[in-house]
């Protein structure tokens, strides 16, 4: 089974309605529907970004309606394409998670870019810090792929994370 899926889970642990304000308390991109007169179709990339997250927190599968079908998820340690295959990637991914620290977040009408430290527990027992940046392609409102980027040294060789099959050095 694949393991390493979206960070976007622990990133909403970090930033949980949070992305109006950067640290200077300065605006950034993030603009709420409301604020944009926002259709299903010209919601801003940071309202689907941040509404996705609000869902996977709630424990509902509201995230869910945020995700195209045909989305694609590009990783170093897994790649999968279309809806059911995101969510499955997700869903097993989710119990590894044991807290990330926020960065950055950028934002365009069609982009949302994170830098993040995740914290995941790994099959050794061992929890390690995962340095990323995830990039978040969003259109119509839907998230039509997700790919991140980070070093799976680590990761690999300490056997993957809770909740996935424990891969081995060299695997991929």
């Amino acid at each position: 089974m694949k393991c390493f899926s979206l960070t976007s889970l622990a990133l909403f642990l970090a930033i949980a309605g949070a992305c109006s304000k950067d640290n200077q308390g300065t605006e950034t991109a993030a603009k709420s529907a409301t604020d944009s007169e926002a259709t299903p179709t010209t919601i801003p990339a940071m309202e689907v970004y941040q509404q996705f997250g609000k869902g996977l927190m709630s424990g509902t599968d509201k995230w869910k309606d945020y995700i195209a079908a045909d989305i694609t998820f590009v990783g170093p340690v897994d790649q999968v394409e279309g809806k059911d295959a995101f969510i499955t990637l997700n869903e097993t991914f989710f119990p590894s998670v044991r807290g990330s620290s926020l960065k950055q977040v950028v934002a365009n009408e069609n982009w949302v870019v994170t830098q993040l430290d995740l914290q995941v527990a790994m099959h050794s027992g061992k929890t390690i810090t995962l340095e990323m940046s995830e990039w978040y392609e969003i259109k119509k409102g839907k998230i039509q792929s997700v790919t991140i980027y980070y070093d799976a040294t680590e990761y690999r060789a300490e056997g993957g994370c809770i909740g996935s099959k424990p891969h081995t050095a060299g695997q991929h």
